[in-house]
């Protein structure tokens, strides 16, 4: 027995000497070392949402010095994507600061020869940016992506309707971009007297100064007598969709000649 029990304790001995030598071999020696202090408050809040600005505020009411760690440069993240920064439609400004905030200039006062029209998609826009009246495409807005544009997730052709005949001067179609979501590629025009046989004029130019940001302005001179055009934007080969802010027909201005 006296054995036995000696080669039992031999064994646990030789055990845990190999599971110290084990841990020893996970775990890393190092000399101690003093942490320096960057800051010494009463309080510390991590996080730069509203709710960690809102404790941050009322600790140092109380008296305490506090450090707020946020993760961008900027406080309030959490309502900074989500804040609206537009009016409702009945909705008038009324403070300087209101009337300077939501400023903004017309872009159809550069088209006073515009005629008035209705269109038809071949494609259903999709609902983050629906065109439900059928009457986006000519409202006269066309500055934000967000709320004044139609979404197409696929090549989509419009066919607008004069009412009547007349001569067109050009076309402009507006629309928004960024590089691998949304691009308009190209731009295809074709124009019709009686919506069955199509004269194809070809691609519009992509106009290089389209307002800067996320603007694109093609533009295509007409200069002949219609009643139906036919446009088809082309999605880049990298986009996922298209987003058409304006479609613009413009009539051919009488010469005056002297």
């Amino acid at each position: 027995m006296k054995t036995l029990a000696f080669t039992f304790r031999v064994a646990l001995a030789a055990a845990l000497s190999l599971s110290g030598l084990a841990r020893a071999a996970d775990a890393i020696v190092e000399s101690a070392r003093e942490i320096p202090v960057a800051y010494d408050v009463d309080v510390v809040v991590v996080g730069g949402g509203v709710g960690a600005v809102t404790a941050a505020v009322e600790a140092t009411k109380q008296g305490a010095s506090v450090f707020l760690a946020a993760p961008r440069p900027y406080l309030g993240e959490d309502v900074a994507g989500t804040l609206r920064l537009w009016l409702d439609k009945d909705d008038t400004p009324e403070s300087e600061l209101e009337k300077k905030v939501f400023e903004r200039t017309d872009p159809i006062g550069g088209f006073p020869n515009r005629l008035s029209f209705t269109y038809e998609a071949d494609q259903q826009p999709n609902a983050k940016h629906k065109d439900a009246q059928g009457i986006a495409l000519t409202d006269g807005k066309w500055l934000n992506a967000a709320q004044e544009s139609v979404q197409y997730d696929a090549d989509t052709t419009l066919v607008a309707d004069l009412g009547k005949m007349a001569r067109l001067e050009a076309l402009h179609l507006m629309a928004f971009e960024r590089t691998g979501e949304f691009v308009v590629g190209e731009v295809r025009v074709a124009t019709s007297p009686n919506g069955k046989l199509w004269r194809d004029l070809g691609p519009a130019a992509r106009v290089a100064d389209a307002g800067g940001g996320e603007s694109a302005h093609f533009s295509l001179p007409v200069k002949q007598a219609c009643r139906y055009v036919k446009v088809t934007a082309t999605k880049a080969a990298d986009a996922q969709r298209i987003l058409l802010g304006e479609l613009l027909l413009l009539e051919e201005r009488e010469v005056v000649v002297d």
